[in-house]
């Protein structure tokens, strides 16, 4: 009996610089791919980590004032044309693009959040409100954090 492979979304801002960035490339290259199929999406095209040939790359756009709008609309078309099985935002930011895109698909994947800092300090640095972490926290289905300290933010 064959089991069909999970389709797995990696979503990050691109994969260089941080820790979360390089989680993401370390994910990619170890991930089992009898019982994973990989891909990535960034929201800039800057790689210097490690991106095996395997995995096919979706740039979906700056994330900045208005334009945030854009990048989730390209996040949407890609989740519904290529329908994965789970998504994976690297990090506070990339994981509220991700629950706002996935009140737009047609059908919503599992939604994992790779949480490194205080939910609350991520949404002022990142210009957001805290409405917007409020009303998105809520849609994602896990969330690993990096430390109990984390975890308990």
């Amino acid at each position: 009996m064959t089991v069909a492979r999970k389709k797995v979304l990696f979503v990050t801002g691109a994969l260089s610089g941080g820790g979360a960035e390089r989680f993401v490339s370390t994910a990619l290259v170890h991930l089992d791919r009898d019982r994973f199929e990989p891909h990535l999406a960034l929201f800039r095209d800057e790689v210097t980590y490690e991106l095996p040939d395997d995995v096919p790359l979706e740039i979906l756009g700056a994330t900045g004032g208005l334009r945030k709008l854009s990048t989730i609309s390209k996040l949407v078309k890609w989740i519904n044309a290529n329908a994965p099985d789970v998504v994976v935002g690297s990090h506070w930011h990339p994981s509220m693009i991700i629950a706002e895109a996935l009140r737009w698909t047609r059908r919503r994947p599992r939604h994992i959040s790779w949480v490194v800092n205080n939910p609350d300090w991520d949404a002022t640095r990142f210009g957001f409100s805290k409405f917007w972490t409020q009303k998105n926290y809520p849609s994602i289905d896990r969330f690993v954090a990096v430390s109990n300290g984390v975890s308990e933010a």
